[in-house]
């Protein structure tokens, strides 16, 4: 069997950067497992696609899309849909954030 395949939106990308660089003006060693939790739980993810729960939101462009919690840093959501193979990554946010505002408009 293949390795699973974790394909990132550019607004994951940017999302991801912008969480590490937030958590790494306080701690680099946090910043560090910061990144490693999230590439952990692409990877678990990937593995299993439907161990999220399912996300409700109105905008159409995103039927199917899951939801879990970062692995050991719980505030910072990973949504996603399933894919062949893997999953498709379309935003890491911040649970303080108003995530529903947020996905509403995303392309």
């Amino acid at each position: 069997m293949s390795n699973p395949i974790v394909l990132k939106s550019p607004m994951a990308r940017a999302d991801l950067a912008s969480c590490h660089a937030y958590i790494g003006e306080r701690s680099l060693e946090a910043a560090v497992r910061f990144r490693l939790a999230v590439e952990a739980t692409f990877a678990a993810l990937a593995r299993m696609p439907n161990t999220g729960a399912l996300f409700e939101v109105e905008n159409a462009r995103l039927i199917g899309l899951r939801c879990t919690c970062v692995k050991r840093f719980r505030n910072h959501m990973i949504f996603y849909r399933p894919i062949d193979h893997g999953i498709e990554v379309i935003r890491i946010l911040h649970a303080a954030r108003d995530v529903a505002a947020i996905l509403e408009v995303q392309e």
